[in-house]
């Protein structure tokens, strides 16, 4: 979570009382706060009842967490590719084949599945 992000309580109730949409918001908190947003006006027209809000709740949660460590995990992964991609040019240069090899997996140009089949 970035150090202006919101927590899911904190998401929930700024759509509960219909806040505008926060700026500083991630893509997978965006979508809580709309989904929650959806889910409290649903549940105050009548539309669903409490517990199936409830349950809906939950299932909004945990698809949060799951996309918000996705999230994280496509960070971090960038974040190892670039430091990487500095060393690409001199592992290119070197003798070891078995670093050649695994900087261009890493890099996207080889892929592990098509290794594995050689």
């Amino acid at each position: 979570m970035s150090a202006t992000s919101m927590t899911p309580e904190q998401i929930e109730r700024a759509a509960m009382h219909n806040d505008s949409l926060p700026s500083s918001l991630t893509q997978p908190e965006q979508l809580l706060f709309l989904s929650f947003r959806c889910l409290y006006a649903s549940y105050r027209t009548g539309t669903i009842t409490r517990e199936q809000a409830q349950s809906e709740k939950r299932e909004l949660l945990r698809a949060y967490d799951t996309a918000a460590r996705w999230r994280e995990i496509y960070q971090d992964t960038c974040r190892v590719r670039v430091e990487l991609g500095g060393m690409s040019k001199e592992v290119e240069q070197g003798d070891c084949e078995r670093c050649k090899k695994i900087m261009r997996i890493l890099d996207g140009r080889i892929k592990i599945s098509e290794e594995l089949s050689v």
